[in-house]
């Protein structure tokens, strides 16, 4: 099972309600960030084993930001959240970068239970 995960969204409240599910789902810790700057940071310092990110940041698009976080660090799993369909471009483009998997906004805790035993599957 992965120890550290974290959370990017801008949406505070987004980032407090999966906090939540992810510690009750089994995750050790999980970090937050509001922006890439921050997941930047956390990375330097943490190592996430698993990003949580938001399609939409103030800072940077986050197709880009999985795209170079899998650059960086190939290892990492990187789930996708957004409210745009899946089959958007965006989405196609970071899936077909690597990204492991999607949830859509707003995020059903089912759904996002399912994401994580994937992970854990996977890993």
């Amino acid at each position: 099972m992965p120890r550290l995960a974290l959370v990017v969204d801008d949406s505070r409240a987004i980032r407090v309600h999966m906090k939540d599910r992810l510690l009750a789902l089994g995750f050790d810790e999980v970090a937050e960030a509001s922006n890439a700057e921050e997941a930047w940071r956390c990375f330097d310092e943490r190592d996430p084993d698993v990003v949580f990110l938001d399609m939409v940041l103030p800072d940077l698009s986050g197709a880009v930001f999985a795209k170079e976080v899998l650059e960086a660090a190939p290892r990492t799993r990187i789930v996708l959240v957004s409210a745009l369909a899946r089959d958007s471009n965006e989405v196609t483009a970071a899936i077909s970068a690597g990204v492991r998997d999607f949830l859509r906004k707003p995020i059903d805790d089912a759904e996002l239970a399912r994401v994580v035993e994937r992970l854990k599957t996977s890993m």
